[in-house]
């Protein structure tokens, strides 16, 4: 029995700012599952379980940000 397939999206966007002679900011933002899209668990395998071949639960994705500042010289 196969269960449905899962989706992982990443984005990741980065922004240079000159400071001083060769002296970079970056400012970075990475974002995991940005869509937020909900992946579902396996359906029951079990045969005398009354939730057979059923799918019951969602696996625990979650959109996650992570922002930083890197100073590069």
């Amino acid at each position: 029995m196969y269960g449905p397939k899962s989706q992982q999206w990443d984005i990741a966007l980065f922004k240079n700012v000159p400071v001083y002679r060769g002296q970079t900011v970056q400012f970075r933002a990475e974002m995991f599952n940005f869509p937020n899209h909900p992946n579902l668990s396996s359906p029951s395998t079990d045969p005398t379980n009354a939730q057979f071949g059923r799918i019951t639960s969602k696996d625990g994705s979650r959109r996650d940000v992570q922002l930083s500042l890197r100073y590069l010289f």
